[in-house]
């Protein structure tokens, strides 16, 4: 009896299928002259991106040094990606958020570190294309080009003092940060 059930449903579910199949509306391309067109719209959503990379050879820490009395300059790169999809121009700023100090307190004023920044690579502007002394102030260092393009720059950062500085590892934070204009 339950044999003869299932075989009752497959049979219905059989035929509903095979009249589903024959009314089923279908494109010809055989006929002589005959063309067929189906249209499918697409919509793609890109949101906004815009955010900074900063590649070191130091593994994200710029490290400057050693420095030694009537040694010259010594630098450290800090390579800054800017990844957008916005048209709009942007600024680059950096500011000092914890001054230059080392393991035993002792400070290293900011006017001993400059840096330079270099133009883009997709015509954004170093505000800071000579050495120029490092202040606790927000700076602008880079302006994008007025069409707000991705870009790459590079800022150097370094030391050239010829008067004894108190030895020590002296450690301070910098923020680096992009803003719409």
């Amino acid at each position: 009896m339950k044999h003869s059930s299932f075989r009752s449903k497959i049979l219905i579910a059989s035929l509903l299928l095979f009249a589903l199949t024959l009314h089923a509306p279908t494109a010809s391309f055989g006929q002589a002259g005959g063309t067929a067109n189906q249209t499918v719209y697409f919509i793609i959503t890109i949101d906004p991106a815009f955010s900074l990379e900063l590649k070191s050879s130091e593994g994200g820490n710029v490290t400057i040094g050693p420095v030694l009395p009537n040694g010259g300059t010594v630098l450290q790169t800090q390579e800054v990606i800017i990844h957008t999809n916005q048209t709009s121009p942007y600024r680059i700023k950096q500011i000092v958020q914890d001054s230059f100090v080392n393991e035993r307190g002792v400070t290293l004023p900011l006017s001993k570190v400059k840096y330079t920044v270099t133009n883009g690579l997709n015509g954004g502007s170093s505000n800071a294309s000579g050495p120029t002394q490092l202040t606790d102030q927000e700076t602008v260092i880079f302006t994008s080009n007025s069409r707000g393009d991705a870009d790459r720059f590079t800022i150097s950062y370094f030391v050239d003092e010829k008067k004894i500085i108190a030895a020590g590892k002296y450690h301070a934070r910098i923020d680096i940060r992009g803003e719409r204009s």
